[in-house]
């Protein structure tokens, strides 16, 4: 398997998960034990995507130079996938990363690579 980062993305590991449910360690735990897996920390990996919900829609401008923050250090992280647990920020950073150009990067959720069924 390909070195994957883990994100603590706002709306995965992040916002709701991060802030409210406090999952921070619990998914790389997880993802270090996995055969093969080299997490890689990514620079401002708690940082909110832009997402949120109705923010993305409400705050249009703002939402999309956030993403691109996020896209821009996944990119400079230089792994193939990234790895994350909410669907929202899922859609945002992989929608961000194709509107970038980039085909190569994997958007994946944390439960795909458990199960061994990432692409």
């Amino acid at each position: 398997m390909p070195p994957l980062p883990y994100s603590k993305l706002p709306d995965s590991f992040c916002c709701a998960g991060l802030r409210e449910l406090k999952i921070k360690s619990q998914p790389r735990k997880l993802l270090a034990a996995m055969p093969g897996v080299q997490l890689t920390e990514m620079a401002d990996c708690e940082t909110c995507c832009g997402f949120g919900g109705t923010f993305s829609i409400k705050f249009g401008d703002i939402s999309a130079r956030m993403a691109d923050n996020k896209c821009s250090h996944i990119a400079a992280s230089g792994v193939d996938a990234v790895v994350l647990g909410d669907l929202g920020c899922m859609l945002n950073i992989e929608g961000r990363l194709r509107r970038r150009g980039d085909a190569r990067t994997r958007v994946l959720h944390v439960a795909e690579v458990l199960a061994g069924d990432a692409p």
